[in-house]
Order: C-alpha cells, then sequence, then structure tokens
C-alpha cells in the first residue's frame, strides 16, 4: 500500500494534537488534582502553563482543522504533488516544533513558525490548484 506524504502529516498532526490534549490533562491532575479535574471545571484554575498549554492546545486543534480539508480533498481526487508534499511536510514540522515553542513562550520564533504553517497551506492549496488542471 502506497501511502501519500499528505495523509501522513495528517495522521502526524492527529498525533501532535492528541500528545498536546494529554500533555495540558496531565499537567492539571497533577497542579489541581484528579478531584477538579473530574469536575465540571465551572470554576477554572489557570495558570501561566495551564494557559499556554490550553493555548497550545486550541492552536493545535485550529490547525487541524484548517489542515484536513486540504488533505482530505488531495487524497479523494488522487492529487499529490510537489507543492502537496513539501507543503504537507513543512506543515507536519512546523506543528512539532511549535508545541514546544509556544509553552516555552518564546515569541518571536513562536509567531515565525505560526507564519511559516500558514503559509504551507496556502502552498499546499496552490498544489491542488495545479493538480486540477
Amino acid at each position: 500500500m502506497n501511502i501519500p506524504v499528505e495523509l501522513w502529516a495528517f495522521l502526524g498532526c492527529g498525533v501532535i494534537l492528541v500528545f498536546s490534549l494529554q500533555v495540558q490533562a496531565i499537567h492539571m491532575i497533577f497542579h489541581h488534582g484528579i478531584k477538579f479535574w473530574l469536575s465540571a471545571r465551572d470554576q477554572p484554575k489557570e495558570g501561566v502553563m495551564a494557559g499556554r498549554l490550553d493555548r497550545n492546545a486550541r492552536n493545535n486543534l485550529e490547525g487541524v482543522v484548517m489542515f484536513a480539508p486540504l488533505v482530505v480533498f488531495a487524497v479523494s481526487a488522487g492529487i499529490s504533488n510537489d507543492w502537496t508534499r513539501y507543503a504537507a511536510e513543512t506543515y507536519l514540522i512546523t506543528r512539532i516544533v511549535f508545541p514546544f515553542i509556544y509553552v516555552s513562550g518564546v515569541r518571536v520564533v513562536r509567531t515565525v513558525l505560526w507564519g511559516i504553517g500558514l503559509a504551507s497551506l496556502f502552498a499546499f492549496f496552490y498544489g491542488l490548484t495545479l493538480g486540477l488542471n
């Protein structure tokens, strides 16, 4: 079975999302206890790190939501070219590095990585348009 690079990148982004959510939950349990974790959390207890982990998880979720339609369309239409492959790889790399930079609080690098990831989505879209011709 020959699985396209774009689909592997999509799987990788999904794994990163799950990992981000798990790290956020583990952090909450260690810092606020299992009782708080099992509660409705109507009164959230948030510190600097908890806030960063939460925003990182939401950012990863938003990223997967933007990446998913591109990959699903490409795979469904049988489109895979240098633009879609390199864009998918670039996007995955930025998604791998981004959480570490974001949670560490490195501002400028975080924004540059986010911009590269966004640009790779546009590059992927451009690759799709090339494949439709």
